[in-house]
């Protein structure tokens, strides 16, 4: 495993990540190491429940100062009234794929975006793109579409949220109060309903999100919804400073830390635009400095071993902060459902692997066309085992 050769620390080596590393909770940020010691539990658990219990000071858990017009309806409130489902709005189990052997169209795992790295000036014109007959009619037209891995096992959000426009065979995910793009609404419908009720389910022990490329916590973001109505406690990483400023004032219900990930422990270099990590070898004038570590090592200094719903959109790092969950993953780490976006860049083959490898299935995909520009495409995993301790009566275990 790539995790499992990470460096081992001593004790001052990991006390100096700690002093290094922001964590904001409320309105106070502080290195890790003094919220630790504030936390003085006897073990890791009790300190990430000590955390946890931090943030849901003064809650109210009515979906209230989110950004995105009046609300109309909480979250919740909308799940009960709304428990009845079309085939197409949920993902169906008897999709589940368990092995690489089991999709419609394998090669697909391979497909790379010809037109990721152009600008739209210079998508349109296609004598930049080599063996233009071999792309598919949707990638020509669709920014950042990418093909779906099975017929049966792929959902659809509304095309053109933005407009109000909803054309068959898109279909109504959005969640009143979300500034998710359908994410949020198919994970809470699919895994975390009752199987019987279609209702919201109680959770056993208070369920936790993780959201790695969180932004500023409002825009688009898939966990708004869970930490400001539903009451969920949870984890947003984001490393660029300005997003991270705003982040930590709109999510004050949040562990909200400042980091980047890595499946090693340095300061990694960012370029101040557009943000992403500066490569080795590359002069870059001004950067940003973010302490960068493995994502396991993290959640494992605050106390966390558990995580109901981890939402990793991090524009390319993707691999490589799953990669940074060894060898925490499975063993002092238990995760339910994953959402990792799609990009055409080489990398859905080795995470699809990656997910196989520990014990993950394929639920399938979710595709939402939120502007005219934007193509979202998301693969969903979930871990059975996990739903059949944590969420028992998930709808998703019901069977076909």
């Amino acid at each position: 495993m790539a995790g499992a050769g990470r460096a081992v620390l001593n004790a001052s080596q990991i006390a100096l990540i700690d002093d290094e590393l922001r964590l904001c909770i409320g309105k106070r940020c502080a290195p890790v190491s003094s919220w630790l010691r504030q936390a003085q539990a006897p073990n890791a658990g009790a300190t990430g429940e000590l955390l946890f219990r931090e943030t849901r000071q003064g809650l109210k858990g009515n979906c209230s100062g989110i950004p995105q017009g009046k609300c109309k309806a909480s979250a919740a409130t909308w799940l009960k009234t709304n428990s009845k489902y079309t085939f197409a709005e949920v993902f169906q189990p008897s999709a589940l794929v368990r092995r690489i052997s089991e999709l419609s169209r394998p090669a697909d795992l391979h497909f790379q975006d010809p037109f990721k790295d152009l600008k739209d000036a210079e998508r349109l014109n296609l004598s930049n793109v080599a063996n233009l007959s071999s792309v598919p009619p949707k990638a020509l037209i669709k920014r950042g579409w990418m093909p779906s891995l099975g017929p049966s096992n792929g959902l659809r959000a509304a095309e053109f949220r933005r407009f109000g426009r909803l054309t068959a065979p898109y279909y109504n995910l959005f969640i009143p109060c979300s500034s998710a793009r359908g994410e949020d609404a198919a994970v809470l419908r699919s895994f975390f309903t009752d199987r019987d009720t279609g209702l919201p389910l109680s959770p056993l022990g208070v369920p936790s999100y993780l959201e790695l490329g969180a932004f500023d916590g409002t825009v688009e973001s898939t966990t708004l919804v869970l930490d400001r109505c539903l009451g969920w406690a949870g984890v947003l990483v984001e490393a660029h400073p300005r997003a991270f400023e705003t982040l930590r004032h709109m999510r004050t219900a949040s562990l909200n830390l400042r980091a980047a990930t890595c499946t090693d422990f340095r300061v990694a270099q960012f370029h101040r635009e557009p943000f992403r990590m500066v490569e080795p070898n590359e002069v870059v004038a001004q950067a940003f400095a973010v302490p960068c570590a493995p994502l396991g090592f993290y959640l494992n200094r605050l106390g966390i071993p558990r995580i109901d719903f981890f939402s990793l959109d991090c524009e390319g790092c993707e691999l490589t902060t799953l990669m940074s969950l060894e060898p925490e993953l499975g063993m002092s780490l238990s995760m339910g459902v994953l959402v990792v976006e799609v990009r055409g860049d080489g990398l859905r083959a080795p995470i699809f692997d990656f997910m196989l490898r520990h014990g993950f299935a394929y639920a399938g995909m979710l595709e939402a066309r939120a502007t005219t520009h934007n193509y979202v495409m998301d693969d969903v995993w979930v871990n059975l085992t996990f739903l059949q301790r944590w969420w028992p009566r998930s709808r998703y275990l019901a069977g076909p």
